[in-house]
Parts: structure tokens; sequence; C-alpha cells
């Protein structure tokens, strides 16, 4: 739910990359598997990981601290989990995701890309709530999309262009998929176009908070 905090680096990237390899279709990593990649990781990446929730976070890493009893605990509770959605975003991507542009009534590449890319992986859940709250008493569709719209160009910074990007990258080295031949050349469109302008990576990751305010709803009404 906080893309910002995740493990990087030249040691634990290649864990990162393997375990997403060989469990491709797996939701929930092993915790055996996670507990290798601890061994993986170098104390300056995991004070940096602990530290890009500790610090914006405060006040729940102070709640996180006391539900686990003691600083240590926290510190690896935390990595673990970074670890695990590290894993999940380097998996490869549903194939009935891409089964859903196959007909070829989507066309804007930006709308394709909030298709398969997670907007979780872009966005904050706080800031998806904060986009939520904004559509207010809003009824009619566009009038809702454009409030998210607006929240997204107010919040947007190079982090979140670069975590667009990242994702573009990730999707287009599993291009094309065979069995998704119209699919795979809109996908490969959309992701040239936002790796060379900002303009164009800037609409997919605003294009992801709508998706991601959508699900919220959706999820609403479910439950």
């Amino acid at each position: 739910m906080f893309p910002a905090v995740r493990v990087d680096g030249t040691t634990v990237e290649p864990f990162l990359e393997r375990i997403a390899a060989e469990l491709p279709d797996e939701d929930d990593i092993p915790d055996g598997v996670l507990e290798s990649g601890l061994t993986q990781i170098d104390r300056e990446t995991w004070r940096r990981c602990v530290e890009s929730w500790s610090v914006p976070y405060a006040d729940r890493w102070h709640s996180l601290v006391e539900a686990a009893g003691d600083v240590d605990q926290a510190e690896r509770g935390l990595v673990l989990g970074a670890l695990r959605v590290g894993i999940a975003e380097r998996q490869s991507t549903p194939p009935d995701l891409f089964a859903q542009l196959e007909d070829g009534r989507l066309t804007a590449p930006h709308l394709a890309l909030a298709v398969v890319l997670p907007p979780q992986l872009v966005w904050s859940i706080d800031e998806a709530l904060a986009a939520a709250t904004a559509q207010g008493g809003r009824r009619r569709s566009r009038a809702r999309t454009s409030a998210v719209e607006r929240v997204a160009y107010a919040l947007m910074t190079f982090e979140h262009v670069g975590r667009t990007r990242r994702l573009c990258r990730r999707l287009g080295a599993e291009l094309p998929v065979a069995a998704f031949r119209a699919a795979s050349e809109l996908l490969a469109g959309a992701i040239e176009r936002v790796e060379r302008d900002l303009d164009a990576a800037r609409a997919a990751a605003v294009a992801l908070l709508v998706a991601y305010v959508e699900e919220l709803h959706r999820f609403d009404k479910v439950t």
C-alpha cells in the first residue's frame, strides 16, 4: 500500500528477480523463501527501507513497534513485507488482463496501461483515499473521474513517474504475448510513449490513480 517502501540494491535485486521467475503465479510467497531474502540485504539497504516508512509515517511506525513488542521485530516485519511486494511487482502479468484488451475496443494508450499495471505499485493507499474523497457527492462519471485526475496531478512527483516507467519496462519485457497479439501491440506502443514522453508518463500515472479509486469503490460495494 506504500510503494515508496521497498528494498533495493545490487545484492537483493537478483534474489527478487529469481524468486519472481521461479514463482510467477504465486500470490503467497512461502515464509522460508522470504526469510532467505533477508540474508541478501546489506545494512544500508535495510536502514533505507525502514526509514522510508518510519520517517514519513512516524505515528504508524510507533503503533507497529508497539504491536511487535520491540523495534527489531518491527523492522524485520517491515522488511519482510517489502521483500514480498518486491517479488510481486516482478511477477508475470496475469493473462486475463491481456485478454481484456484483445478485442481492440480500448485504444487509448494510457488507459490500456491502467488495465494491466497494478496502481498500488505507483500510488499509496493514502493518495488513493484522498482522491476518492475528492469525488465528494459527484454523480456523473466524467465529473468523478475529473476530480481524481486533479488530485493525481496535484500529488504527482517524479517518483510517481519513475515508478510508472519502471512498471512499463517490466511489462515490456513480457511482450509480445503470443496469445494476445493485438493487446501486445497496443501495450508496446503505450510503453514506448511513456518512456520517451513525460506527458505520456504523467497521463499513465493519472490513469492508474483513477483505476485505483475505482478498485476501492468496487471493494466497498462487495464488503
